[in-house]
């Protein structure tokens, strides 16, 4: 079996496409063993940067990847395409279709998913209706996560001593700093708490901001583009994440989250996965608002009833065997 993974990132979009598409690879040589090949096709889009997005894959991927341009994509024949970018345009999935032999998609919202014969949608949900019957996967639970991760063994502890402060791969908008200056007074409160912020691989920003947090606060650490960020993950008992592909690794981990973004297609993500009860969302009023933030944080941190039930919500929803069941309906032929 051939498998062509399509993806875009980096610049405005991030690195969670680009992630997926690794993941996905890991299951496809997890579940096929031998009997497979995988082909990366990084788009060069005008939200991205081809380069970044080629150059990040190279670092975590053995399989062959090549970057193509939409008239280049129409010239090939896929046995099984998988297309991670955001909402394609429906004349390139019409294109793509006649060339296809089979089509998953990923949080496709726009007609262009009606071509395809898959449609997963872990994270985006506003998604348009089909006049051709395909099969449909709506809701965080069926996002695609590392096989790895379910190696990883984490314990609830009554005593939080371990903050993590991420905002996915990339931060286009900064937050991570806005965040911190929210957290000044947590910071000072909870000195015996160890604040840890990690910047992704796509981290764009001076760094020099962080480093002056960093002096001013012992109980902060700064971890940049970690390699393995499962290792620190595992080490955390509470986490203030953005929604992107980082908040489903740590509802698999079991970690209890916080949810802030800036990016408003993210809110509904975050939404659904506090109704589930997985985690904690909040608007970013929370952020101007420093006593707020301390009050917060401090309720969350004291009781540890809050933290349970989210971790208990995290092993209903995000489970290894639920994650095998949906990657092998989602690679299946028929």
């Amino acid at each position: 079996m051939e498998f062509s993974i399509l993806v875009h990132g980096c610049g405005n979009i991030g690195t969670g496409h680009l992630f997926r598409g690794i993941y996905i690879s890991d299951w496809i040589t997890t579940i096929f063993e031998k009997r497979f090949s995988v082909n990366f096709l990084v788009l060069d889009s005008d939200e991205g940067n081809v380069n970044d997005s080629v150059n990040l894959l190279k670092t975590r991927s053995k399989f062959k990847i090549s970057p193509v341009s939409e008239k280049e994509l129409k010239k090939s024949k896929y046995e099984f395409l998988i297309v991670d970018i955001l909402n394609p345009p429906k004349n390139l999935m019409d294109s793509l279709r006649l060339i296809s032999k089979r089509i998953l998609i990923f949080d496709c919202t726009n007609d262009a998913r009606c071509l395809s014969d898959i449609s997963v949608n872990p994270l985006y949900y506003n998604i348009s209706s089909c006049c051709r019957p395909i099969q449909t996967f709506v809701g965080p639970q069926f996002n695609i996560n590392s096989p790895k991760i379910f190696s990883y063994k984490t314990k609830f502890n009554s005593t939080v001593k371990n903050i993590l402060l991420t905002q996915g791969g990339s931060d286009p908008y900064n937050f991570t700093i806005e965040i911190l200056n929210a957290l000044e007074s947590t910071l000072r409160s909870y000195k015996n708490v160890t604040f840890h912020v990690l910047l992704g691989p796509d981290y764009k920003h001076p760094i020099s901001v962080l480093d002056k947090f960093n002096l001013r606060f012992s109980n902060l650490e700064i971890h940049n583009n970690l390699k393995s960020p499962l290792e620190l993950f595992i080490k955390m008992d509470l986490a203030i994440s953005s929604v992107g592909l980082t908040s489903i690794e740590l509802a698999c981990l079991r970690i209890p989250c916080i949810h802030l973004t800036k990016i408003d297609k993210e809110i509904e993500t975050a939404k659904l996965m506090e109704q589930i009860g997985v985690s904690m969302y909040f608007d970013n009023s929370i952020v101007t608002e420093k006593d707020y933030m301390l009050e917060v944080l401090s309720e969350i941190i004291e009781e540890d009833s809050k933290r349970k039930e989210m971790v208990n919500s995290c092993h209903a929803y995000f489970s290894e065997e639920r994650a095998k069941s949906s990657i092998k309906s989602f690679l299946s032929q028929d």
